[in-house]
């Protein structure tokens, strides 16, 4: 095993592990089972599931001779990975209304962010998650497919994928603006809008000591959407699918 791919495998095996300890933990402390905490345990899974759906048959095909895939689990794990991206770009959103009304409303948060409410916002973005996923899929798979059949990643991902296809893909590349758009685009410009409302309402505490702790419950938050929505805007709205497949100098065949 060589020292790059040594790193993927402790990668992802810290991935896992820390959050699994973080959803254990919350699910065990009663002290945590509430609305913001809750969110944070479905985002430590849907991580997990996001980071499950491309990484071990990475790891596979690069400890492996035969770095093969089949068509229907190119399809498969084309739909899952969208669906997991999505939901999650998604939750983050949810996750800053919920700091919104923790901190600009305080009264009135429990009864605004109930269990319902909460339990309902993520089965919207479930939802959202399936339909983008199956849209875009759809999309992908009614093309031909001439060959070679290699694709310049280490997973089956649309933009790589379409790159084989020997029809027009115009429609494609606008159903895939759209869904990038949808990912990174809608969901940050209400992140950003909330936090803007939050930091107006956190600049108005007298105490210097209310607004480091009003801060610090934000902080994390806003490291992660930084570091989800970057990569995404770059991949998939500015540089476009021929940034995407240079990414890559193996070739992985699906069959």
């Amino acid at each position: 095993m060589r020292l790059n791919d040594l790193e993927y495998s402790v990668s992802y095996l810290l991935i896992l592990v820390s959050n699994s300890l973080l959803s254990t933990l919350i699910l065990q402390d009663m002290c945590l089972h509430t609305p913001m905490h809750f969110s944070i345990r479905v985002l430590s899974m849907l991580d997990m599931c996001f980071t499950t759906t491309a990484v071990p048959q990475m790891l596979v095909q690069v400890l492996s001779k035969r770095r093969a895939i089949s068509f229907a689990r190119c399809v498969a794990q084309m739909y899952i990975f969208l669906l997991f991206g999505i939901a999650e770009s998604w939750l983050f959103s949810i996750m800053s209304v919920d700091r919104y009304l923790a901190i600009c409303h305080p009264l009135r948060y429990k009864v605004v962010m109930s269990r319902c409410v909460f339990l309902l916002t993520v089965g919207i973005c479930a939802a959202y998650g399936m339909v983008g996923g199956l849209s875009d899929t759809f999309f992908a798979m009614r093309l031909p497919y001439c060959g070679p059949n290699e694709i310049d990643h280490y997973f089956c991902e649309v933009p790589v994928v379409l790159k084989l296809s020997c029809a027009d893909t115009s429609l494609n590349d606008l159903v895939d603006f759209v869904t990038g758009f949808n990912i990174t685009v809608v969901p940050l410009s209400l992140v950003v809008t909330v936090y803007a409302n939050i930091f107006a309402t956190i600049m108005k505490i007298c105490s210097a000591q209310g607004r480091i702790k009003a801060f610090s419950t934000c902080a994390s938050h806003i490291t992660v959407v930084t570091m989800f929505a970057i990569p995404c805007i770059i991949l998939y709205m500015s540089l476009g699918s021929d940034f995407l497949s240079k990414q890559w100098q193996e070739n992985v065949p699906f069959l």
